[in-house]
């Protein structure tokens, strides 16, 4: 492919719509790595603040928001009762 870019016989520059045309476009890039201060992380609650923000994107839908972590319900389950997590309109079951 590169071949046939050179062999175009032009002299301009070879641009990003000549790589999408022979499929060579560049890569998404990278999401780069979380930045971790010196003090640490507790990463409970980075996963307690994952599965909150889940739940109240999909108006608490546990189903949603596992799909949205890539979790089965069963774990969100098991996530939101070991954070204590409960919207108002739950009902619980004694």
């Amino acid at each position: 492919m590169a071949e046939r870019l050179t062999l175009r016989g032009t002299d301009e520059a070879i641009g990003a719509e000549d790589l999408r045309r022979c499929g060579l476009e560049s890569p998404s890039p990278t999401p780069a790595a979380p930045l971790i201060p010196d003090e640490g992380v507790d990463l409970e609650d980075v996963e307690r603040r994952y599965v909150l923000a889940a739940l109240e994107k999909t108006s608490w839908s546990q189903k949603d928001a596992a799909r949205l972590l890539n979790i089965s319900v069963d774990r969100m389950n098991a996530r939101v009762r070991k954070f204590g997590l409960r919207h108002p309109s739950w009902r619980t079951n004694r």
